[in-house]
């Protein structure tokens, strides 16, 4: 009986033995972690002991590697993802509770959008000697009159990066956008190019990035065969079914002169420079000429240009400026009043090596545009010298 007692005894002793053993045996690396976690010799418990916040660390472990291993062997959807954060205060509440609003953007039908539907381009060529259609947007179902821009000057201009030839940078006038759109409720509105294809295709980049509305957009052809102070609009006026150009079209272009000498100046003396040799004395840009073949008679509003001065017009008033001629004249441009009328030499003339003075007693009727407001310079800030020093 005794023997047996003893056996039992030993027989346990030895299976403690083995437990605190380290064996090697397949298994998941979690329960290799849980073991290595457990596992102590009764040494390394004498000689290293134990804080109790590394055992809470190491008890933690294990509560975490074994409720992994639990979620491997059973479903994850049976236990909860994710543990719900108490709520704060009351508002919090319920705004949990209640069901959230979807904001959906919608398109704002109210809005005037005047570009959504356009006229079929026209059947006549895209391309004349004197210009070529490159954007074509014309409103359907509008009758309103023309009013056609020469970019150069007036939207703005093309200026050097610097010295070098090979950069360069497009650079708008105030109100461009605004000028523009409220024009767009009143007259249909083309713009024209007189740079090279290169620079004209940079330039409807900007104008379609800041989502500015025209109606078309043509380029000036043969700019080095030909002189820059007039130009031929024909094909614009067919493109736009504009059969009375002296009582439906406004050309609005620019002198290359300063606002001041704009001022002081009267009659023919704005469109000559006598300082100046060839044709470059005329100081318009794409001015229709005189002649009674072409029958182009549009009124005329010249603004300086916008790198003569430093003091630039403001497009928004500008635009103000034309409608309230529209205004005021009931919509009938020959009615319209005038600064005086200039007689600009045509194609069908040969020009003498020293140009002679445009005539003034008749010919196209012309409007003088030098509004600008002054801007204040504000003094420069002065600070108050600390006291203590």
């Amino acid at each position: 009986m005794a023997s047996r007692v003893y056996l039992e005894l030993n027989y346990k002793e030895e299976r403690k033995i083995n437990f605190f053993k380290n064996k090697q045996r397949s298994s998941s690396k979690t329960e290799t972690k849980i073991l290595k976690n457990i596992s102590t010799t009764p040494k390394d418990s004498e000689f290293r002991p134990q804080s109790p916040l590394k055992h809470a660390k190491k008890y933690f472990e294990v509560r975490r590697i074994s409720y992994q291993t639990i979620n491997q062997k059973y479903n994850k959807t049976q236990l909860p993802s994710t543990i719900p954060r108490p709520l704060s205060n009351k508002s919090e509440r319920n705004r949990s509770i209640s069901p959230k609003k979807l904001t959906i953007k919608r398109f704002n039908s109210n809005k005037n959008n005047s570009f959504e539907d356009t006229d079929p381009i026209p059947n006549s060529p895209s391309r004349t000697y004197y210009n070529e259609r490159l954007i074509w947007r014309k409103r359907k179902d509008k009758s309103f009159p023309l009013c056609i821009l020469n970019f150069n000057g007036v939207l703005g201009d093309n200026y050097k990066m610097h010295s070098s030839d090979t950069e360069s940078k497009f650079v708008f006038v105030e109100g461009v956008k605004s000028g523009l759109r409220l024009l767009n409720t009143e007259f249909y509105i083309v713009i024209v190019s007189w740079y090279s294809r290169k620079l004209t295709k940079q330039l409807i980049g900007l104008l379609e990035e800041q989502d500015i509305e025209f109606d078309a957009l043509y380029i000036v052809r043969h700019r080095n065969l030909k002189y820059r102070f007039r130009h031929n609009y024909c094909q614009i006026l067919e493109d736009f079914q504009v059969k009375d150009s002296f009582n439906e079209t406004i050309l609005i272009t620019s002198l290359v002169i300063n606002r001041e000498e704009m001022i002081e100046r009267r009659g023919a003396d704005l469109f000559y420079e006598s300082t100046l040799s060839g044709c470059n004395r005329y100081t318009t840009i794409g001015l229709p000429p005189d002649c009674t073949e072409l029958k182009v008679n549009p009124l005329c509003v010249l603004v300086p240009h916008c790198k003569t001065s430093e003091d630039k017009i403001s497009l928004l008033e500008l635009s103000k400026y034309i409608l309230g001629i529209k205004n005021k004249c009931l919509g009938q441009l020959e009615n319209a009043d005038f600064d005086g009328v200039v007689s600009l030499p045509c194609e069908h003339q040969d020009l003498p090596l020293i140009p002679q003075r445009p005539k003034s007693d008749s010919g196209l009727r012309f409007l003088v545009y030098t509004f600008c407001r002054s801007r204040k310079l504000r003094p420069p800030i002065s600070r108050k010298s600390s006291k203590f020093k």
